[in-house]
């Protein structure tokens, strides 16, 4: 008998587990007719910078222009992740940059908008394609100067 009653107190544990921390995460809510942006329970204001494409590719970065932002008076910065950061190479990954910043934002007090390249930028991977790359770009190349 009371082993029936653990999966129902289990259930019961982890679904008010999942609503504090979802209750928690930035959402819009209708409020006397206008939306609202709520962070943190509070009605929030995004005062926000852009990074350019290749702004947010070192740590030192990070520490040079984040506080930058900071004194500004921004609350919020929109940076760019390209997937070599993150993977640069096939099958080893990477967070230390990307994890860098966001604790320089931390410290600022600022809110980091992450714009993630998914694949790569501007560009081919550089082993997306592994051995017929250069293949497949003097075949992407032929195809563009035939269009032209």
């Amino acid at each position: 008998m009371a082993h029936s009653c653990i999966p129902l107190a289990l259930g019961l544990v982890f679904s008010q587990l999942g609503t504090t921390l979802t209750s928690d995460l930035p959402h819009f809510r209708a409020e006397n007719g206008v939306q609202q942006f709520v962070v943190h329970g509070k009605p929030f204001l995004i005062l926000g910078g852009e990074l350019g494409n290749s702004s947010a590719g070192t740590a030192t970065q990070a520490d040079l222009i984040l506080p930058d932002m900071a004194r500004m008076h921004l609350n919020t910065v929109l940076m760019p992740v390209a997937w070599e950061q993150t993977e640069p190479t096939e099958g080893q990954f990477n967070f230390s940059i990307l994890d860098h910043w966001i604790d320089v934002a931390r410290q600022q007090n600022l809110h980091l908008v992450l714009l993630w390249f998914g694949s790569w930028k501007n560009a081919f991977s550089e082993y997306a394609l592994g051995e017929d790359r250069h293949k497949a770009l003097s075949t992407c190349a032929g195809s563009k100067r035939d269009a032209a």
